[in-house]
């Protein structure tokens, strides 16, 4: 992956707002989802402890492997798959 102009998310508001995007995005197709509620105080403690950073992706190049080459592998990464 490439990337160009990244910065930290600096704003406390900024910040909450787009780790509860990420949460939106990620659980929302999961059964008994979290919906990333937290008590303001809480997070707001919890938040120091993260790192926010945006940078914009100019190039993606993607592989595709699997654990194709061990079978015993393939099946249990099938399974996960399925199960997630």
């Amino acid at each position: 992956m490439i990337f160009t102009g990244s910065h930290f998310i600096a704003e406390q508001d900024r910040f909450a707002e787009t780790l509860h995007n990420l949460v939106e995005f990620y659980e929302a197709g999961r059964e008994g989802r979290w919906h990333g509620e937290l008590p303001k105080e809480f997070r707001d403690r919890m938040m120091r402890g993260v790192v926010g950073i945006e940078f914009e992706i100019t190039r993606i190049e993607g592989k595709f492997k699997l654990s194709q080459n061990r079978s015993t592998d393939a099946l249990r990464v099938i399974a996960a798959l399925a199960a997630s």
